[in-house]
């Protein structure tokens, strides 16, 4: 919990580590129940993968017992961002200005440097990277009650912008970054392609479906 290394879990049956980059990533690990893992893989503490410096915090903790297949421990998580998630916004704020001012300041007001003292969470802080691509966009909204990371996050999503939390000595760093769209939208990058015909899928589903179709939409209210 003090970001102090306690235990490299050098055996595993399965990991998942997800990133993502305006919302919460998460990863999921699966071991052999051993007492090692048990001291040390507990709730609240952080886990890192090899050289990523966005750590994920162990939120679950479950222990399978099965005679014929063998015991398992399943250790999943989010990453640093979920303790915004832990802070709602309170009381109503009205955001008008620029994402990265207006982001910085539910940062401040509620997790960072709240006027209520336990309220603060005392390793992070926010740092602008001062891109200039970030200067300029605008927005507009209003929230209440929402959770620190929903409201965040849809800043995020309606602005295209990334938002991570890195470990930084001690404590964590919010950093707003911007990346390069590579959908094909942007003439000037080079479009990243996924398809049998280049052998980078290792497989592949198709589905098509009508299961959610209407042909008439209604509007009340």
């Amino acid at each position: 919990k003090d970001l102090i290394p306690v235990h490299v879990v050098d055996e595993f049956e399965q990991l998942v580590w997800t990133t993502r980059y305006n919302q919460l990533g998460d990863f999921e690990l699966t071991l052999p129940v051993l007492d090692k893992h048990l001291e040390n893989l507990q709730k609240e503490f952080y886990i890192r993968y090899e050289d990523d410096p966005e750590l994920m915090i162990i939120e679950d903790v479950e222990l399978s017992t099965d005679d014929e297949e063998g015991h398992s421990l399943f250790i999943t998580g989010r990453d640093v961002g979920s303790v915004l998630d832990r802070r709602i916004v309170h009381p109503q704020v009205i955001l008008n200005g620029t994402v990265v001012k207006n982001i910085e300041s539910l940062l401040n007001t509620h997790i960072i440097n709240p006027s209520l003292a336990t309220r603060r969470w005392d390793q992070l802080s926010f740092k602008n990277l001062t891109d200039p691509s970030l200067g300029g966009i605008g927005i507009e909204a209003q929230y209440t009650g929402d959770s620190l990371d929903s409201a965040i996050s849809d800043l995020c999503l309606a602005t295209d912008l990334g938002l991570q939390g890195w470990n930084v000595g001690s404590g964590f760093e919010f950093v707003l970054f911007s990346g390069r769209d590579l959908t094909g939208e942007d003439p000037n990058n080079h479009i990243v392609m996924f398809s049998p015909t280049y052998e980078n899928l290792s497989n592949s589903n198709f589905l098509t479906s009508d299961r959610l179709y209407k042909t008439v939409t209604v509007v009340a209210g």
